[in-house]
């Protein structure tokens, strides 16, 4: 049974491009866990997303494995309605695709950003690798 109230809203982090559990994407994940996030660890493997996740859980934190493709605009935006829909205020969004291929978040505006999110997304940080 929670302890919380019904309808308070939870913070949590975004994390795209989340691999090995040894990769930067992994140490952002645990990072923002131990500072009481609940972390969305989203990548294109799910054996390698839902380890990381489960390293967080075993860590007292709160993670979900939420398998996407990063430049798949159906798959982000999904994501981001499974949050909202969960009455959760994203906090940071980190963008760590690799690889030195676009992305749809490269070419994205703003508005695009803002109605992945809800009314409360109030911080943006993007985490790119140098190509």
């Amino acid at each position: 049974m929670s302890l919380e109230p019904p309808n308070k809203t939870r913070d949590c982090a975004v994390v795209i491009g989340v691999g090995a559990s040894q990769g930067i994407g992994a140490a952002v994940c645990h990072r923002f866990a131990k500072e009481g996030l609940k972390v969305y660890v989203a990548g294109r493997t799910f054996q390698k997303i839902e380890a990381v996740a489960a390293e967080i859980h075993a860590n007292a934190g709160e993670a979900v494995a939420f398998r996407l493709d990063a430049e798949d605009i159906h798959q982000v935006q999904a994501l981001f309605d499974t949050i909202t829909s969960q009455n959760e205020r994203i906090t940071a969004v980190i963008h760590n695709v690799g690889g030195n291929i676009p992305s749809i978040f490269y070419a994205a505006r703003c508005r695009f950003l803002m109605i992945c999110g809800n009314p409360h997304f109030y911080q943006l940080i993007w985490f790119l690798k140098a190509a």
